[in-house]
């Protein structure tokens, strides 16, 4: 259900510059909350709000460029400004980058790995863009980390996706099928009945 809300388009940076976490490769957990979102049509007009399950991730915190697709997809509302004192905005990377705590693109097999889970009704997968994430303290081997509160089986618009009514692409588990059931960060994947395969290392996206 929609809650409320003027449909109106709204406009903004395709790309931002600054900190933020990178949760592609990441694998959550539901907190038994539920979190709100932002509708918003694939044209960029917003329409109102809706509430889903929540989950909560771990994602690596990098610094440089990122896709925004307007700024106004999540929680965020047309501006990359950072959402607040020690949050940042989770987002993607227009570029192939370490999205785990311990990748490294100079070893083969450590390079991020893409797959595709087949649907399943026993599978979900929760939606990261354009959330609040919380900095923590703490450094594993070294990176920053943060800690993000996203939405299950949301499309990145907003609208709900049923629960095993299409496949979804998985960064984490260097195409592992069994991660497919950890509750990955993802969006739906096209076509929705594709069968599971491993499609390597996900290419850089256009210039922007």
């Amino acid at each position: 259900m929609v809650l409320g809300g003027e449909a109106r388009a709204q406009t903004g940076p395709l790309y931002c510059y600054g900190q933020y976490a990178l949760c592609p490769a990441s694998t959550c957990m539901p907190t038994g909350y539920e979190i709100t979102t932002r509708v918003v049509s694939t044209s960029g007009v917003f329409i109102g709000y809706r509430r889903y399950p929540e989950a909560v991730c771990t994602c690596p915190v990098l610094q440089g460029k990122f896709q925004a697709s307007g700024a106004n997809l999540g929680q965020m509302e047309g501006s990359c400004a950072q959402p607040g004192w020690g949050l940042v905005w989770s987002l993607y990377s227009p570029m192939p980058l370490p999205q785990a705590f311990n990748y490294s693109l100079k070893e083969e097999h450590q390079k991020p790995l893409v797959q595709v889970c087949p649907a399943s009704p026993e599978r979900s997968f929760t939606n990261c863009f354009g959330f609040k994430c919380s900095v923590n303290a703490e450094r594993v081997n070294g990176v920053p980390l943060a800690t993000c509160h996203c939405p299950i089986d949301d499309d990145m618009y907003g609208n709900p996706v049923p629960r095993g009514s299409t496949a979804f692409k998985n960064e984490a588990g260097q195409c592992d099928p069994n991660f497919c059931s950890l509750l990955p960060v993802s969006v739906p994947y096209s076509p929705s009945n594709s069968a599971g395969t491993c499609l390597g290392t996900p290419p850089p996206l256009p210039p922007g």
